[in-house]
């Protein structure tokens, strides 16, 4: 669940799993997600609470590519 993953506790693991999905994201061309998770990491490093509303925009950006892959790979 990414909400969990999100607000893990402690910081340092939310800042390790904000830094994964950013390369992930970045590496498969995914720059929406990798952008979100960049600036979360951000605030995360500069001990700035993560807002809900950053993690609705990360989840929903995560689903419309989930969708898109879903779609792409029907087509083949």
């Amino acid at each position: 669940n990414l909400t969990r993953l999100l607000t893990a506790k402690p910081p340092a693991k939310l800042i390790f799993a904000l830094h994964t999905i950013k390369g992930a994201a970045g590496g498969v061309g995914a720059f929406t997600i990798a952008e979100l998770a960049r600036v979360m990491e951000a605030d995360a490093r500069a001990e700035v609470s993560i807002n809900p509303e950053q993690i609705d925009d990360l989840k929903m950006a995560v689903e419309e590519v989930s969708a898109f892959i879903a779609d792409v790979l029907s087509r083949e």
